[in-house]
């Protein structure tokens, strides 16, 4: 059960379901990781005392930057999960849907007879992970990028067998 589901109209089944992939959300918040240590790592430097020391002297300023250290190495791990959760990408037997966003949402719905063209571009370790970015072009020009899909193959897929089914492949609108 999804976000997906929710938008779902009565008579529809999903085809496919994905969501975004964990590991392009990974270097930002590996940075922010990064710089939330060295700022720890400044603040004991600056105390002006072997950090030792300064747990033995300051229990409650040695317990707070401890507090800090974790929560600076957990907390973009639960900022990727909880993008993760949010952004989920299906195609039923007439639409391909996108939705993304958990208070304020974003949805994108394509009636599958009106794509023109899908463009899937992945790099070395998308090829690896299985992830990458897709474009969907409408016949009237518009496209839409997901960034960081997950299994965009099989997306591909499913887009293509929906309209097969409805006797407008890709390009035959």
């Amino acid at each position: 059960m999804g976000q997906l589901d929710d938008v779902l109209n009565a008579d529809e089944k999903l085809l496919f379901r994905t969501r975004l992939h964990w590991l392009p959300c990974a270097p930002s918040a590996l940075a922010v990781a990064l710089l939330g240590t060295a700022i720890l790592a400044a603040l004991a430097v600056f105390a002006r005392r072997p950090v030792a020391d300064l747990f033995a002297r300051e229990p409650m300023l040695a317990s707070i930057l401890a507090l800090g250290l974790v929560l600076v190495v957990i907390m973009p791990l639960v900022v990727i999960r909880f993008l993760v959760a949010t952004h989920e990408f299906g195609v039923t037997e007439r639409r391909v849907i996108a939705r993304m966003g958990w208070i304020g949402t974003r949805t994108v719905d394509l009636n599958v007879a009106k794509v023109e063209s899908l463009v899937i571009e992945q790099g070395v370790l998308g090829r690896l992970f299985r992830y990458g970015d897709l474009k969907v072009v409408g016949t009237g020009g518009t496209a839409e990028v997901f960034r960081g899909v997950k299994d965009p193959i099989g997306f591909r897929k499913a887009v293509n067998s929906a309209a097969d089914r409805m006797g407008a492949g890709p390009g035959a609108a």
